[in-house]
């Protein structure tokens, strides 16, 4: 009895000379959870702020607020069907089973079925087109860039029909020569041009670098981060003459954190987000509005049927319409955002994920594919 008074005793007496430190850790304690809270706070204020507000409050049209015309450089194919067994549709396949981790989210150009890979132009092409309808559906004039493809005629034409506004097309397959630039310069002449819209396109399949032919390199440079800041410096001077103007340019969310066999789609990506910040600091003050968007996962349409629940539109992947409809809203309100609220929570979630755990999760997920 007397060993447990006297534990007791040493108990309290070490308790009484450690009170000052256990006063010390909890406003420790106190201070982290506040400054969490705060963050939470501020992180949603931002959220309601950027993706409901402006689609709860009226605001001038858009063409009082930027321009009659906007130029769109995206929507230059209709895809290419493959029928090896890609790298990349196996890892689509396997994404579906780890929807719980978000980095199974960032591969934001699947559909696949079966042994059959069907790539589209990244986000480029889909949702190109439905961002230019959703422009078309608020009075903007479009003008569609790509190559010589008929699809652009039948978009152009059906922007007319069912809009009722302009749409022309300009055809151009970017080579490095001033001879790509002569159709635009053609087709911008006279036009008040209010929106640019660059979208990321020619991807790759999932592969290493090494195992990438030069060619596709080429391509990639050419008809992604040439063609986009060679637009940029052909819509440029005209918004800066008439000091308003919109920039924006569509990526992918490969840009926010390393993807293992994505080299290119990283880096091609974070090139346009890096070019829309920068542009952003250097042109705000002329007026102009540089936008970079990073879109997750969309459920692209596939013409073949599929199992893949990467192919069915929900709050995470949203059909392009619907996430044009969104990205638009955000126009003039955030430089940098995913363009659609639940991306923004993913985006959120993400980065709260040390980018080592990140690393590992994901070669786990490309491993076990």
């Amino acid at each position: 009895m007397a060993a447990v008074d006297s534990f007791q005793l040493l108990y309290r007496e070490i308790s009484r000379s450690c009170s000052f430190y256990y006063e010390t850790l909890a406003l420790v304690g106190a201070l982290y959870a506040a400054g969490t809270a705060v963050l939470l706070l501020r992180d949603c204020c931002t959220m309601v702020r950027v993706h409901f507000l402006p689609r709860m409050i009226p605001t001038k049209r858009l063409t009082q607020r930027f321009g009659d015309w906007a130029v769109i450089n995206g929507t230059n194919a209709t895809g290419k069907k493959i029928t090896s067994r890609c790298r990349f549709a196996r890892q689509a396949v396997c994404a579906k089973h780890y929807c719980s981790l978000v980095f199974a989210r960032c591969f934001d150009t699947v559909v696949t079925t079966d042994r059959r890979c069907h790539l589209l132009p990244g986000v480029s092409e889909p949702v190109a087109r439905a961002y230019a309808e959703e422009l078309a559906r608020n009075g903007v004039c479009i003008i569609l860039v790509g190559p010589d493809h008929p699809a652009l005629a039948d978009i152009a034409s059906s922007l007319m029909h069912s809009y009722g506004v302009e749409a022309v097309v300009a055809q151009t397959d970017f080579p490095l020569d001033q001879a790509a630039c002569k159709p635009i310069k053609e087709a911008l002449r006279g036009k008040d041009i209010g929106f640019l819209v660059n979208c990321v396109g020619h991807p790759l399949p999932s592969q290493n670098l090494l195992e990438t032919p030069e060619q596709h390199l080429l391509e990639l440079v050419n008809n992604t981060i040439a063609s986009a800041t060679l637009m940029v410096r052909l819509v440029l001077p005209g918004m800066v003459e008439r000091s308003r103007g919109a920039v924006v340019n569509i990526s992918s969310s490969a840009c926010c954190r390393p993807l293992p066999a994505r080299v290119t789609l990283t880096a091609s990506t974070g090139y346009l987000d890096q070019l829309s910040r920068a542009l952003h600091f250097e042109y705000s003050d002329a007026g102009i509005f540089v936008q970079s968007l990073t879109p997750f996962q969309l459920a692209l349409p596939e013409h073949q049927p599929s199992s893949s629940s990467c192919t069915r539109s929900g709050w995470f992947t949203p059909k392009p319409e619907v996430y044009a409809r969104h990205a638009i809203s955000t126009l003039g309100v955030s430089s940098r955002t995913t363009g659609y609220w639940p991306h923004t929570l993913q985006w959120r979630l993400m980065k709260c994920v040390p980018e080592w755990i990140w690393v590992f999760g994901s070669r786990m997920l490309v491993g076990s594919c």
